[in-house]
């Protein structure tokens, strides 16, 4: 992303985060190269702070994006949280 230093506060979902925010799930892989674990790390801590169910789930040895085995754990990850949150009997 490309923006001005000063803009950061107005593209930050940290800074963005409200009560009223869905549930979330953050799945990160913990040697991702690209985006660094903590920003995961941080926004699971301001979702936590503003009472926003959300689960934060960290793939040992994944870098960035997941393929094989990691695509698995992390779709059935997505599958169990959809089911939880989007179910007709919630």
């Amino acid at each position: 992303m490309n923006f001005e230093p000063a803009d950061a506060p107005a593209v930050s979902p940290l800074l963005h985060v409200t009560l009223d925010d869905p549930p979330t799930l953050l799945i990160h892989g913990d040697q991702d190269g690209l985006v660094n674990i903590s920003h995961s790390h941080r926004m699971y801590e301001a979702l936590h702070e503003h009472r926003v169910e959300s689960k934060l789930i960290i793939i040992e040895g994944a870098e960035h994006g997941f393929r094989g085995a990691e695509a698995e754990q992390v779709t059935a990850a997505m599958v169990d949280w959809f089911e939880v949150h989007l179910s007709a009997d919630n």
